[in-house]
């Protein structure tokens, strides 16, 4: 359950850019940038991992990749500076303590300016019913004066949570669309759920008028 390390993918904590000019922005948070991958690491059978292509990602990062291409958007990952255990069942654990501490995960980096944007789909495991406090540092980081924020989630059986009322807590000043995406991070990998999850995109931005 060693989670003290320092986090091996922090370098990857950079702004991929989408359609030029765009200013729709898909931020998420995932388990698989946030531990270290090592040999012993069972991405098929663990909780949340998958492999694709001889390369380990994450069931929200799956989604948020879908959720990119769909809309042109730019993607950026929150990553913390500290790893979380590779153990699914320490991650839960540590995930639990940061919750009832409320405490925020110090950041890998974070984006110049949101300017751009007005927009933001953000993505996220629910983690001991709602969202991890990896995600509270980033909402409140940064300021989503008179955007829009439109939340996707993968989970376990227990969609949102509280997720959606700390998400407008947290983001002060923003909109947030409630007609969220939610489904089960088993299933990230079908194409089933990829296709329904860039169309719900395609229609939230369409519903908002994008």
């Amino acid at each position: 359950m060693n989670s003290s390390g320092t986090n091996p993918n922090t370098t990857q904590a950079v702004l991929s850019e989408g359609t030029e000019d765009t200013n729709i922005l898909v931020v998420y948070f995932s388990r698989a940038n946030e531990i270290e991958i090592t040999n012993n690491t069972d991405a098929v059978s663990s909780a949340s991992l998958n492999l694709e292509n001889g390369e380990i990602i994450g069931n929200t990062e799956i989604i948020a990749q879908e959720v990119a291409v769909a809309t042109g958007a730019d993607i950026y990952p929150i990553i913390t500076e500290r790893a979380y255990p590779a153990n699914y069942t320490g991650t839960l654990l540590k995930a639990g303590v940061e919750m009832m501490l409320r405490s925020r995960p110090s950041l890998a980096g974070n984006l110049d300016s949101l300017d751009q944007y007005d927009v933001v789909f953000l993505g996220f495991p629910n983690w001991d019913g709602t969202l991890p406090m990896a995600v509270a540092s980033f909402l409140e980081e940064n300021d989503f004066s008179g955007k829009t924020i439109i939340p996707f989630v993968t989970h376990k059986g227990s969609g949102f949570g509280s997720s959606m009322g700390m998400i407008e807590d947290l983001a002060s000043g923003a909109d947030v669309y409630t007609s969220g995406w939610s489904r089960a991070g088993d299933s990230a990998h079908t194409e089933e759920t990829r296709q329904d999850a860039a169309a719900w995109a395609e229609s939230a931005l369409q519903e908002l008028g994008q």
